[in-house]
């Protein structure tokens, strides 16, 4: 059974954009990476477009808003589209349809896939009564209520691979927050904030916690540190305060590795964070230059950005500039 990585923001506002549509098929598209191990690792999650169709029993993509959104994800972020997402709402059928299948392995010829991930949600409703039976854990995310029973987005992962028929199921690990890249797409304009406040969703959990959405996430997650509770942590804080200093920076993905674009009126460098980081350090090319990002020891965000600050006062001063008047301070 594989794993998927996800973060608690994308099912929140998957399970929001499902029950707007309670009675008919809404989706949308998923964008991230292929660990080394080939497991998906969703940084990002598109909602259905302006001009998507949503039929009783089929969903059709705003062609259009996918392909320029799609395309700004690759351009700005490193992003690739590694799969989508639809609801079968009430019609209690969570696994993909033949229609389903039929129209993965069609995608997968076209694009030159090989594999594609598939999430399916539908609508679970929750007697009140049966729901105290219930521990608290079992959902997360706030609960909307319909004739006095909770209503909960359950989703459910399948893989699907060009060189085989069928379909694999998954489980998910299950990140806290959002995605730093998706936080860095919406600073960029690329996607919207979220319409609604999150709504309560369930998913198989691969921490061995069988239909369990709450408590601690798998230790096990995939490759890449960013990927890691930790690393989730570290970059939320660091992004944040990094476009403090540089508001038109860019957060790029490359393989498992990530870079930043960094500017400030006529100058421009790079700071890039190794797979193995905060093993091996960050690394910063300016005015010619590759520095080392040396920290000390002491990896919190905050440390790291007063040392890439330091690093770029210093190659100012050795060129010349008033460092002071060229690179941003905090």
């Amino acid at each position: 059974m594989f794993r998927v990585m996800v973060y608690e923001q994308d099912l929140e506002e998957i399970a929001d954009w499902v029950l707007e549509y309670p009675d008919r098929e809404t989706g949308g598209d998923l964008f991230g990476f292929w660990t080394h191990s080939g497991s998906p690792a969703v940084q990002l999650t598109l909602g259905p477009g302006p001009q998507a169709r949503h039929e009783t029993a089929a969903f059709f993509q705003d062609v259009r808003y996918l392909s320029e959104r799609g395309r700004a994800l690759q351009a700005r972020h490193g992003l690739q589209h590694i799969g989508d997402w639809h609801s079968h709402h009430g019609l209690n059928l969570a696994e993909p349809s033949g229609g389903d299948a039929s129209t993965v392995y069609r995608t997968l010829q076209a694009n030159g896939f090989q594999r594609f991930l598939v999430c399916i949600a539908n609508i679970r409703v929750d007697e009140v009564g049966a729901r105290r039976r219930v521990s608290r854990p079992e959902v997360r995310g706030p609960v909307r209520r319909q004739a006095g029973n909770d209503l909960v987005v359950t989703l459910h992962a399948y893989l699907f691979d060009r060189d085989r028929r069928g379909f694999s199921a998954g489980q998910f690990v299950v990140l806290p927050g959002e995605s730093p890249i998706a936080a860095s797409a919406r600073r960029d304009r690329i996607i919207a904030d979220p319409a609604g406040a999150g709504s309560a969703w369930h998913v198989e959990r691969a921490d061995h916690r069988a239909g369990q959405s709450g408590g601690t996430a798998a230790r096990r997650v995939p490759d890449g540190w960013h990927a890691s509770p930790w690393g989730s942590s570290f970059l939320r804080v660091f992004d944040a305060e990094l476009r403090r200093c540089f508001p038109d920076s860019r957060l790029v993905l490359t393989g498992l590795s990530l870079t930043y674009h960094l500017t400030a009126g006529d100058e421009a460098w790079e700071l890039s964070f190794p797979l193995d980081f905060p093993t091996s350090p960050a690394r910063l090319r300016a005015g010619g230059a590759d520095l080392v990002v040396d920290c000390g020891g002491d990896n919190s965000p905050r440390r790291c950005l007063a040392v890439v600050s330091e690093l770029l006062s210093s190659v100012a001063d050795r060129d010349g500039r008033d460092g002071s008047a060229e690179v941003p301070q905090r």
